[in-house]
């Protein structure tokens, strides 16, 4: 078709065709005329603006007036004049009406292709690796559909780690993309953004900078990528004077498909993150795992086996797993299996030996999850714990608490559980069991002439010379100071024990080189035979007590052994005990405190009530040389009675005059009686409410033998515990109650016994085992307290490892009430500041 220009040409020809023609449109030219302005127009219409369209209307017009003109003046005629004019509007309706289809036209055809274009971004969206992708594609889109229009384009979203990052586009630019900043979105727009609903603003100076609009645009159509109730990201599109409706419902149609786009890339981006964090910790787990089948058959382990275990997947895949264990745990593990296959539920943790690769053995703890349902698991997987060296501490633990740490023999717990199954296996044999008591003659001369270090070294040469002395079936433990005990078992006769009382004489007649000094050791030895079935383990030693003293009596250096006469002693402890009571009765009983020190600042956090007892005859006795008697006798409850509402008496007097606001705590020990004694925390609690003493204020005491041997004593603490009273475990790390779960118990506080103290620095060993109880008390939040402290370099050991409070001669020793208050009001074992800027701990002494 030509082109408009040469329409034009063609135009005015056909007014020089109606011209010439005189007006007469019927003619041969005024035909071709009206052809071709007629042509000329519709294809104006249908290619042009409504201006083009006007002016060819205007045209035609003229020319159509022109020609009746010329017509009318050559010659006159008023119908075909009239007709003409009648015509002119015919031409100019169908004018407007070919432009009015060519618009219908245009619009549908840039719908169709701006569905197109969304159709394609929607499919390549689906498919994008990346948010930058994503924007990208978005921005293209929209460019697509805007064809030549003077439009920016600009979508911002946000990724993962809390950036935004945006695809911008301007006319005749291609698409740039980069981190962005996350909008700030003006406050007329921000509510309705942040629900998700489109905005159409006139776009001012402050709004293009808010919007990140770099042209000179009048208008902004933007429109939120909302996930849940969160802005997730924008596509903004401006244009000048106005945002075509076209591009507005692309923008919005795009919205959806990217947002779905940005929201599966960041599942998929977080799912790969946690695989991999997943996959991380199992390949570098200190922890092993095993898949098995329910035939214990391995399917599939992790690296930890190799580096554990010395074996290679390859070694081990389809094994079974009975055949890597200890032969002794074989039985176990596949019970254990068993268990797990017939169940749903999470067993363990079990323990088990395997087997090394280089022939050692791995003391593991394994818990089990049935996943034999789990298509995509199949097995049992099993969990295990390398627990070789937690093993090997409790070894160490056991044998500790069993065994004294001087001479290493068994201890006074050992000794007792030994004697009694001897006593029970004699029962089954008919057999005698003898115990003898063996004291060092003149040990305290030792002591006091050479030292303490060489009174260890000849208690350890005695227990050497005592383990030589016998058979390889017999006990020997050391009771404490110079004391020792021994069991012989298989005794047919009186005869058979004297013997070997004999043979260990003659080993201790060779004098000790002590710092180049020959030092003769005697003993004595006392000998009691018990006989199974009738007497119980603490009466056989006590006889052999009794014929020991017999035998010091005697002379000493020789042995003696028990027989009726030697029962006398037993009348003086009744008469004993009955002066003891009449002590309780007439008010000799008499309360001492010894001060608990805050090892960190060095002021008095407590104080324990000890009990003495101010004989006529033989003076101030210590507990342990009338507690015992007390317990057989049953006085133990009401001298314990009497002593709790004294020291809650006197304590709570202090506590109302002390200056300090560190509340001040007292600590009462309990025995094994008061323990089983039914009501003993309902009469606690009574003797709290007559004395008005928080019970917060008060800690109970007691020894781990106790605990472990009191089946009650765990109920009795409890219901201390719910009065508000606060326990703590006496003599720590003492026996073997070392092992106790302690998690049962309503424990506040550990109290380590002296004998761990006394170890620190003597070397690693020693160390890791008292920090370990350390660990283990701040693992569980109880108080930890050091009890024996005796120098200032244990009071700097404890403090450094951790320790809370300290108790010992080191700070004070037992001092009366009237001491003790002095010592409370002065605050006198309070810390000092050395020149080196150490804390140093005071010393109190006992005048």
């Amino acid at each position: 078709m030509p082109p408009r220009p040469l329409w034009t040409v063609l135009e005015a020809f056909a007014v020089l065709l109606v011209t010439a023609a005189g007006g007469g449109w019927l003619s041969p030219q005024g035909l071709l005329a009206l052809a071709l302005i007629y042509a000329g127009l519709c294809y104006r219409s249908l290619g042009a603006s409504w201006l083009q369209v006007v002016g060819g209307v205007v045209l035609y017009l003229v020319a159509h007036v022109a020609g009746v003109i010329a017509a009318a003046s050559g010659h006159p005629a008023d119908q075909e004049l009239l007709a003409g004019v009648l015509q002119a509007p015919g031409f100019a309706v169908s004018a407007v009406v070919s432009r009015v289809l060519a618009e219908v036209l245009e619009r549908h055809e840039r719908a169709a292709a701006g569905e197109r274009v969304l159709l394609r971004a929607g499919k390549t969206l689906a498919g994008m690796s990346s948010a930058e992708q994503v924007l990208e594609s978005v921005v293209e889109a929209l460019q697509s559909i805007a064809d030549q229009a003077s439009v920016a384009v600009r979508a911002v979203a946000a990724v993962r780690g809390g950036r935004w990052i945006e695809a911008v586009a301007g006319p005749g630019r291609t698409v740039r993309l980069g981190p962005a900043e996350p909008p700030s979105l003006p406050w007329t727009y921000a509510a309705d953004l942040q629900s998700g609903r489109v905005v159409e603003c006139a776009l001012g100076e402050a709004d293009r900078g808010a919007f990140g609009i770099e042209e000179e645009a009048e208008q902004a159509v933007v429109v939120p990528l909302v996930h849940g109730s969160r802005l997730a990201g924008l596509i903004v599109v401006a244009a000048s004077p106005k945002v075509p409706d076209g591009l507005r419902y692309a923008a919005e149609a795009l919205a959806q498909p990217a947002l779905v786009a940005l929201n599966r890339l960041a599942s998929t981006d977080d799912l790969r993150r946690r695989e991999a964090s997943f996959r991380a910790l199992v390949q570098h787990s200190s922890d092993m795992l095993l898949i098995v089948g329910p035939d214990s058959r391995i399917r599939y382990q992790t690296p930890a086996v190799e580096r554990l275990l010395g074996y290679r997947s390859a070694e081990l895949v389809g094994r079974r797993l009975v055949e890597l264990v200890h032969p002794d745990d074989a039985q176990t593990v596949a019970a254990f299996i068993d268990r797990v296959a017939a169940t749903q539920r999470r067993l363990g943790p079990a323990e088990w030996r395997f087997r090394c690769a280089d022939g050692s053995w791995l003391h593991a703890e394994t818990v089990a999850t049935n996943l034999l349902r789990d298509a995509h698991v199949g097995g049992i997987v099993l969990t295990t714990r390398d627990v070789t060296e937690r093993k090997r501490a409790e070894a160490e633990w056991r044998h500790r608490a069993y065994h004294d740490p001087l001479t290493n023999l068994p201890n006074r717990a050992f000794f007792m559980d030994r004697l009694q199954s001897s006593l029970a296996a004699g029962q089954r044999r008919s057999d005698a069991v003898a115990v003898l008591f063996v004291d060092l003659d003149g040990f305290k001369e030792v002591n006091d002439t050479l030292g303490h270090e060489a009174g260890d070294r000849l208690l350890v040469e005695l227990a050497d010379r005592l383990r030589r002395a016998l058979r390889e079936q017999d006990v020997i433990a050391r009771l404490g100071g110079d004391e020792f005990a021994i069991v012989l078992v298989d005794v047919v006769e009186p005869n058979d024990a004297v013997q070997t009382a004999e043979r260990i004489l003659d080993r201790l007649r060779e004098p000790v080189l002590l710092d180049g000094q020959p030092i003769p050791i005697r003993a004595s030895i006392g000998i009691a035979l018990g006989t199974p079935g009738r007497d119980r383990p603490d009466t056989v030693l006590r006889q052999a007590d009794s014929a020991l003293y017999a035998a010091k009596r005697a002379g000493k250096s020789c042995y003696a052994l028990y027989d009726e006469q030697l029962a006398r002693p037993a009348l003086e402890q009744g008469e004993l005990a009955r002066e003891l009571r009449a002590a309780l009765e007439s008010g000799r009983l008499t309360l001492y405190y010894q001060p608990l020190v805050v090892l960190l600042d060095g002021r008095i956090g407590e104080v324990e009530a000890l009990l003495r007892w101010d004989h006529p005859q033989r003076g101030l006795l210590l507990p342990s040389q009338f507690l015992d008697l007390a317990e057989e006798t049953g006085l133990i409850l009401p001298i314990g009675y009497w002593a709790l509402e004294e020291a809650c008496r006197q304590v709570r007097s202090w506590q109302k005059k002390r200056p300090s606001t560190l509340p001040l705590t007292l600590a009462v020990n309990l025995s094994a009686r008061q323990l089983r004694e039914p009501g003993v925390a309902a009469a606690i609690g009574r003797v709290l409410a007559r004395t008005d003493f928080d019970p917060r204020h008060l800690r109970v005491e007691v020894s781990e033998a106790v605990v472990l041997a009191e089946p009650e004593a765990v109920k009795t603490l409890q219901a201390l515990r719910a009065l508000g009273v606060r326990i703590a475990i006496d003599d720590f790390g003492a026996t073997a109650a070392a092992l106790t779960p302690l998690t049962q118990l309503p424990v506040d506080a550990l109290k380590i016994d002296g004998v761990w103290v006394a170890t620190l620095g003597e070397g690693a060993r020693e160390s890791a085992l008292v920090r370990g109880a350390v660990a283990f008390a701040k693992a569980k939040g109880l108080t930890i307290i050091a009890e024996g402290v005796e120098t200032a370099a244990q009071a700097r050991q404890l403090r450094e490892l951790g320790f809370d409070r300290g108790q010992g001669y080191y700070f004070s020793g037992p001092l009366t009430g009237d001491a003790i208050y002095r010592l409370l009001r002065g605050e006198t074992c309070g810390a000092s500041r050395g020149n080196d800027g150490t804390t140093e701990i005071l010393i109190v002494h006992d005048a």
